[in-house]
């Protein structure tokens, strides 16, 4: 049996995962380091409270950079929130919201891809030497390709990922292709999410 290996999305809510999942005393953030025979693996935090958007904040941060200091071995990101891209160019106010910040720390680094969801239509995409792989849902797929008007299927897929000495690999498993819209929404403003409503929630929660 595949061990589990749990990341939190902007529809979780963090006291009862530590609460009702984890059995745990509560923190604010949940993220944590594996360390395998030939790589590391980081699962990152990147909940902007109860918003949409993905936020990292700096305590996240700082402990990645020494995390990846420490160690030579080759190195794999998952989080829920994608770093800004080429296809998601028209995300901007969905996606992680300080993309920058986690690029300037991982940029030189081991970190070799960064695994991410959320937007519901998988997308890969490269920056700087970074592979990024975006998942599509389990849940219900979005087909964004009208920026301003997205329509959702009843079409599910996963990922695997293959890691050798040759590189990585991702094949997409697709679980149902259903292409029927059952459900469509507006998005009037494709932008960033205005800086200090991201500050507000992320201190609120850090608070």
């Amino acid at each position: 049996m595949a061990p589990i290996k749990v990341i939190l999305g902007n529809h979780d809510r963090t006291r009862p995962f530590y609460d009702g999942y984890l059995k745990r005393p509560y923190r604010s953030r949940y993220y944590y380091k594996i360390v395998g025979a030939e790589w590391d693996f980081y699962f990152l935090d990147t909940k902007c409270g109860d918003l949409e958007q993905g936020y990292i904040d700096q305590a996240q941060l700082d402990w990645l950079q020494d995390k990846l200091a420490r160690s030579a071995k080759p190195a794999l990101i998952f989080m829920h929130h994608p770093l800004p891209g080429a296809p998601l160019k028209k995300h901007g106010y969905s996606i992680l919201q300080n993309g920058d910040d986690l690029m300037n720390v991982i940029h030189g680094s081991n970190v070799q891809a960064v695994f991410s969801g959320h937007v519901h239509f998988a997308n890969t995409y490269q920056i700087g030497d970074i592979l990024n792989v975006v998942a599509d849902s389990t849940a219900y797929h979005i087909n964004c390709s009208n920026a301003h008007e997205h329509f959702v299927t009843d079409a599910t897929a996963y990922n695997v990922i293959h890691l050798d000495e040759q590189g990585i690999g991702v094949e997409q498993r697709p679980l149902r292709l259903g292409s029927t819209t059952i459900n469509r929404f507006k998005i009037p403003n494709t932008g960033f999410v205005n800086q200090a409503l991201i500050m507000n929630e992320i201190n609120r929660v850090l608070s």
